[in-house]
């Protein structure tokens, strides 16, 4: 006859039960460690420029973003609008080897008219549309990045953003 443990629990059973309870537990662990390490929810904050009517985002760090999907970046170089480091979404309109064109106010990207010059902006960063004007094919390891509204500030007004600044791929919730 085998030995038993009280209620008539078998050794082998229980010890079973405990390392299957274990495993369980570090799959759950290590399965949260790889959601919360590569997501990321994200709230936009009310001040500053608005750029897209959007303002929850989940954001995917091992993803690299595709042209016209959302892109998170860190700020560079953009105050007073951003703060160095401010993670920023803005829609990945261009990439290297895209022809970048603005002329007369309007921006063209590979000859496509996607937007204009918004004179609000232009005033508040006492630019003129003629000082903007560029045509030019966007380097390697450069982006050009855009809001979806008309105030938006993006590389209209400020040019490029590095790869090295890009943190993944974001997908809009609301």
């Amino acid at each position: 006859m085998s030995t038993t443990l009280r209620n008539n629990v078998k050794p082998q059973t229980y010890t079973r039960g405990i390392i299957q309870t274990t495993f369980i537990i570090f799959l759950v662990f290590i399965s949260f460690e790889y959601i919360s390490s590569r997501y990321e929810i994200l709230i936009a904050p009310d001040e500053g420029p608005i750029c897209l009517p959007e303002k929850v985002f989940i954001l995917d760090k091992m993803s690299f973003p595709e042209k016209d999907g959302f892109v998170m970046f860190t700020a560079k170089g953009l105050e007073p609008w951003f703060t160095d480091g401010m993670p920023v979404v803005k829609y990945l309109r261009g990439s290297p080897g895209d022809e970048i064109k603005v002329m007369e106010r309007r921006l063209y990207i590979n000859g496509v008219q996607r937007a204009t010059l918004n004179d609000t902006v232009l005033e508040k960063l006492k630019v003129t549309d003629m000082e903007l004007e560029r045509n030019e094919v966007i380097p390697d390891n450069k982006y050009w990045v855009m809001g979806s509204l008309p105030p938006s500030l993006d590389s209209r007004y400020w040019g490029y953003i590095t790869k090295s600044q890009i943190i993944g791929k974001a997908y809009a919730i609301f």
